[in-house]
């Protein structure tokens, strides 16, 4: 029993040990997300690429802006619906240690998307919580992924057009690839 208690012990104290990612800490990277969604009287096409920077204001937890650009491709009656738009966000991460390179994360953000093309303007704000998993590939270098996310969005086209949307979704229809760099 004792000779357990310590190879326990000796193992959570390496793992925090190793930690890479501490108080201090700068995240560089950011996303890029593919989503097709098809069923009998809908499909649409979504690609999104978003940029992040981020703080550790403790370990494990980082504060940060997003800064990107989105596009959308959605049938409609006589024609193609395109919507381009740019993106400016916030979020936070809380960091759940697995092993000394293997972390899960979640991620509450706000992000705002807007766009001003043939004198149409459409806003929406979008409120998400997303669970992920990170794993560092060098000392410097970690893999992330999302997959699936609680979230809200409110919409606003020129023309008086609003619309709201919430949803939860944890399938493969909602991941979200991307690289980080972490500085010290």
């Amino acid at each position: 029993m004792k000779k357990t208690l310590t190879f326990m012990t000796m193992m959570l104290m390496s793992t925090l040990t190793f930690a890479q990612i501490q108080k201090g800490a700068v995240q560089l990277g950011g996303s890029i997300t593919y989503n097709e969604f098809e069923n009998r009287f809908q499909e649409s096409k979504l690609f999104q690429v978003l940029p992040q920077a981020g703080l550790f204001v403790s370990d494990n937890t980082s504060i940060g802006l997003s800064l990107g650009y989105s596009y959308q491709e959605t049938p409609v009656n006589f024609g193609q619906s395109e919507v381009r738009q740019f993106l400016l966000g916030m979020y936070s991460r809380f960091h759940k240690t697995v092993s000394d390179k293997f972390y899960m994360f979640l991620q509450p953000a706000f992000t705002f998307g807007f766009n001003r093309f043939d004198g149409t303007h459409r806003d929406n704000f979008t409120i998400n919580v997303a669970p992920g998993l990170m794993y560092f590939v060098s000392e410097k270098i970690a893999l992330e992924m999302n997959v699936g996310e609680l979230f809200y969005t409110n919409t606003n086209i020129s023309g008086g057009l609003k619309s709201d949307n919430f949803g939860l979704s944890f399938d493969l229809s909602r991941i979200s690839l991307g690289a980080s760099i972490y500085l010290k």
